[in-house]
């Protein structure tokens, strides 16, 4: 039976593992039908994830296409930061309900769905064709689909599957595992580029007592974070 209809994804921006996927401001400003056009992709998109489980895989893929890359898959799976400046604005904009890493995997399963038996893809839900971004081979991803559906694996016992068959390439000796910190800096100087001083003290101005309360913790933890690095590098 298809599990397509339960809801196993939180989209939600917070929740995206790596913080470093705010995206650098584009060198020039965007236009006035650029903007117009992120404007109405974040609303889009935002409705969008009020959907259902692959349903979301599928239209995503197909609206993000469609808006930013005029229907071409491998002019999205070639684009890289600072390559479509409306398009990091969109996935970089704080009011869209989901990172670019999760819309990034969302559009490759839709993409990957088109390349599979539609049966079969109903079949499985979101997590499951994640599980499957993994395998390159066509034949080889619809034969470890079927093996999904008709064993009953879970989604965990997929990915599992997947990694035995296709291990990760080790890491490099001496790379360090994750530079997070290194990571959540950028992110902050990223957003900070886009804050208007012009514009902060109005919209200071109207902030509510909580809001007030939650920007002063903010601010204070992120001066934190700035003075313990300079003091780790020896520049405090």
């Amino acid at each position: 039976m298809s599990d397509t209809s339960t809801v196993t994804l939180d989209l939600a921006r917070t929740n995206d593992d790596d913080p470093g996927i705010v995206l650098p401001a584009a060198d020039r400003p965007l236009s006035s039908a650029e903007q117009d056009q992120v404007a109405q992709a974040v609303r889009t998109v935002n409705a969008i994830l009020l959907r259902k489980n692959l349903e979301i895989a599928i239209e995503l893929h197909r609206y993000v296409l469609a808006e930013f890359f005029g229907g071409d898959w491998q002019s999205f799976a070639d684009c890289r930061p600072g390559n479509l400046p409306a398009f990091d604005a969109f996935v970089a904009d704080p009011s869209l309900h989901i990172g670019r890493e999760m819309l990034r995997e969302m559009v490759k399963v839709g993409e990957q769905v088109q390349h599979m038996p539609a049966d079969l893809a109903g079949e499985l839900s979101v997590a499951k064709h994640r599980a499957l971004l993994r395998v390159a081979d066509p034949a080889e991803r619809t034969a470890l689909a079927e093996q999904a559906v008709a064993s009953g694996l879970t989604a965990e016992q997929l990915a599992a599957k997947v990694r035995e068959l296709h291990p990760p390439p080790p890491r490099s000796k001496g790379r360090p595992a994750h530079l997070r910190t290194f990571k959540k800096l950028a992110a902050t100087y990223q957003a900070g580029r886009q804050v208007d001083p012009a514009r902060l003290a109005d919209e200071v101005s109207r902030y509510t007592d909580l809001q007030r309360k939650t920007a002063a913790e903010r601010a204070r933890a992120l001066i934190a974070l700035a003075q313990a690095v300079l003091a780790a590098m020896g520049e405090g």
